[in-house]
């Protein structure tokens, strides 16, 4: 009976006080080691294992059979233990796993580096919840000392982790035995476990009466755990399996001094970031370490074939992360190709044109009797994009609005023939840009009434500056920005919300909603205004500055050809931009054999250039190739060429065309930005001075 038993166990205890308070210390050191038990498991799958191989691997009896992880025995000898014989095998563990796709991550974007936190590996898991609020509580009296948070007793992985925490704590007592408490402890109704003896590694109670052998007795600043002690358990194991696949991991010490000043001055603790790379390959895919011999050295020659058979089978994390870096870098290389052929395509049709137009000035001024003239490279080609995208006028006027009355004449002269009154509120359209008259020096444009559809001369400002017709529409001949303010700051001085609603694209019309106005802080002019296609208003820059350098972002261009002509300007220079030279000695001892611009093996016998600065080699295949070019940073803001670049990139192919048609060419410079003149000769003057290429073609015949 009940009853009975419960008697026999008083009677016992009365007797036999100290045969009970074994038994109940029996319990707890039962329990305690239960508790450490299942947190080394737990720990072994969320983080692997430090002995053997690397990760989680499951446990298997001497047979190879697969354990119950509830029951410790053979899945078939428990009735209620559902597993079936399996072997042992090799997984990876909990953090591994969460890691690994932050890493992908950042390998798919071409970086080789990443620093991972702690809370990035562990935010998924139930053990770390307990530091959530680990900020909110604090029970450091310095500003210094880490949060901590107390363990929840109910939770039997974070009893086992504050007894495997315990365990490396200082000594606290003397090393020999002392029993505190007694009969006199007893009699006071005190805890049993004060009548226990106490060795060296044995903490005091909460109250310093006896030694705790239960987690709640322990001290409050004992039972504390911070954010560095459960990564101190963690980070070893996950470095040790990282390494295994190829990737090289430390522990950041948060710019302290070391690992022991960290811990103690770090707000997150010292082991709260870890430093990823996997930009160099691992150790078994190079030669043997010098210092291994016989035995050893043949059991590394077979650890080193087989991780290097799993690494070119991607199987290791190290080859996924390279794979993905390398695949990046290519996927950009193949858009410079793209840019830079287009690049070139537009060189060609550009020299067409030039050549047609050249050809025509020149033929209306033999007609004159002349023998040579003078042609300007931007007006041989003044209504391409190209050259509109180097310029600095961003909006070109094409419809005006009259606001004061004035007359439609003929000729440019103001005093020329009245074709009629041009009333206010009339739109006209332009058809010739804006001319000074050179008699009474006003602003003139050559127009067509939308009324009536005259056409003829209206003055835009007089010669004391009446105006009498403002903008009223214009056509985006360079791709812009449309913001939602007028700039940054307001008129009294205060930061205002100013980002960018939408990219203009050259051709589209924007509709004028308030003319310009002068933004003092950037030195430009902008309009208020609404796009045609979309009704979208907004603040647009009529041209740029041209005393300042105007910078541009690759990616954020949507014109392939100017962003090949933009990198066409690193032709034979370094990623740096620094000019390439030849090799003359040997390379760089850590240099990997790889060209820098496409990215392969370069054989031994292909001539090499570098940049000593910053060594970067190039093959000689792809430093005479204008399609290769060293690899750039599409998100580095760069300098948009001047229109004189322009001109200097295509005068060499058109002086060698003209010398091939016998047409003498002499460069006439004009001060930049504006591109040169060049004065053309087909007379005597020519005939002689390129008369040996006919000889050079009558000897090659």
């Amino acid at each position: 009976m009940l009853a009975e038993h419960l008697r026999d166990t008083t009677h016992v205890a009365r007797i036999h006080p100290k045969l009970v308070e074994k038994a109940h210390l029996d319990d707890k050191a039962f329990q305690r080691e239960n508790d450490l038990g299942d947190w080394a498991d737990a720990l072994d799958k969320i983080a692997g294992c430090l002995n053997g191989h690397p990760g989680c691997r499951d446990k298997v009896n001497s047979d190879g059979q697969k354990l119950c992880p509830k029951f410790q025995v053979n899945a078939c000898d428990n009735d209620r233990c559902p597993m079936v014989h399996t072997k042992g095998k090799n997984h990876h563990s909990d953090v591994f796993k969460a890691v690994e796709p932050i890493l992908m991550g950042a390998a798919k974007e071409g970086l080789s580096r990443k620093a991972v936190t702690f809370e990035e590996a562990m935010a998924s898991f139930p053990i770390f919840q307990h530091f959530a609020s680990a900020d909110e509580k604090r029970t450091g009296h310095t500003v210094h000392a880490p949060p901590m948070v107390q363990p929840d007793m109910k939770d039997e992985h974070i009893r086992g982790l504050c007894f495997q925490l315990k365990k490396g704590l200082p000594e606290t007592l003397p090393k020999q035995t002392m029993p505190l408490g007694g009969n006199y402890g007893h009699t006071l109704g005190a805890d049993l476990s004060e009548l226990a003896p106490l060795h060296r590694n044995d903490m005091l109670s909460t109250d310093r009466t006896g030694v705790a052998t239960d987690l709640s007795e322990l001290p409050e600043f004992l039972r504390g755990m911070t954010k560095h002690s459960l990564a101190g358990l963690i980070w070893p194991r996950l470095i040790r399996e990282l390494n295994h696949h190829g990737v090289r991991a430390e522990i950041s010490t948060q710019n302290t001094g070391g690992i022991s000043t960290a811990v103690r001055n770090s707000a997150d603790g010292a082991s709260s970031l870890l430093m990823l790379s996997w930009e160099e390959k691992p150790t078994f895919l190079g030669p043997m370490p010098a210092h291994l011999a016989g035995d050893h050295a043949k059991a590394w020659e077979e650890w080193a074939l087989e991780r290097a058979d799993k690494w070119k089978q991607r199987k290791v994390l190290g080859a996924r992360l390279q794979h993905c870096v390398t695949h990046f870098y290519n996927s950009r290389r193949k858009r410079q190709e793209a840019d830079l052929k287009a690049w070139q395509t537009k060189k060609g049709k550009l020299l067409d044109t030039v050549l047609e137009r050249s050809a025509e000035f020149c033929a209306d001024n033999a007609r004159l009797g002349k023998d040579e003239c003078t042609v300007n490279l931007e007006d041989l080609m003044d209504d391409d994009s190209l050259l509109a995208s180097l310029r600095h006028t961003i909006l070109r006027a094409n419809t005006y609005s009259v606001i004061k009355d004035c007359d439609l004449t003929m000729d440019l002269s103001v005093n020329s023939k009245s074709i009629r009154k041009l009333k206010g509120k009339w739109v006209v359209d332009l058809l010739e840009d804006e001319t000074i008259d050179p008699v009474g020096g006003a602003r003139r444009i050559k127009i067509k009434v939308r009324y009536d559809g005259s056409i003829g001369w209206a003055t835009l400002m007089g010669e004391y500056g009446t105006v009498f017709m403002v903008p009223h529409t214009y056509v985006v001949v360079k791709e812009a920005s449309l913001t939602n303010s007028f700039a940054n700051v307001n008129d009294q001085n205060q930061i205002v919300d100013h980002h960018t609603i939408r990219k203009l694209k050259p051709g589209e019309v924007i509709e004028v909603l308030e003319l310009q106005k002068r933004d003092p802080v950037n030195n430009v002019s902008r309009i208020h205004c609404k796009t045609k296609s979309d009704n979208t208003i907004g603040w647009v820059t009529v041209a740029t500055n041209t005393n300042v350098c105007e910078r541009v972002c690759p990616s954020d261009l949507t014109d392939q050809i100017l962003r090949g002509f933009i990198l066409a300007q690193t032709d034979k220079h370094c990623a740096a931009s620094h000019p390439l030279t030849e090799l003359t000695g040997p390379p760089h001892r850590g240099w990997e054999g790889i060209c820098g611009t496409c990215g392969k093996e370069v054989p031994d016998d292909v001539k090499l250039w570098t940049c000593q600065k910053c060594k970067y080699y190039e093959c000689n295949v792809c430093y005479v190739d204008p399609i290769h070019v060293a690899l750039q940073d599409p998100g580095k803001r760069v300098k948009l060429p001047e229109v004189v670049v322009l001109g200097n990139n295509i005068l060499p192919d058109l002086i060698e065309i003209w010398k091939e048609e016998r047409v003498l060419a002499d460069i006439l410079y004009r001060p930049p930005p504006a591109m040169c003149q060049v004065k053309l000769r087909w007379g005597k003057i020519a005939v002689e001075r390129l008369k040996h290429l006919d000889y050079e073609e009558e000897s090659e015949a």
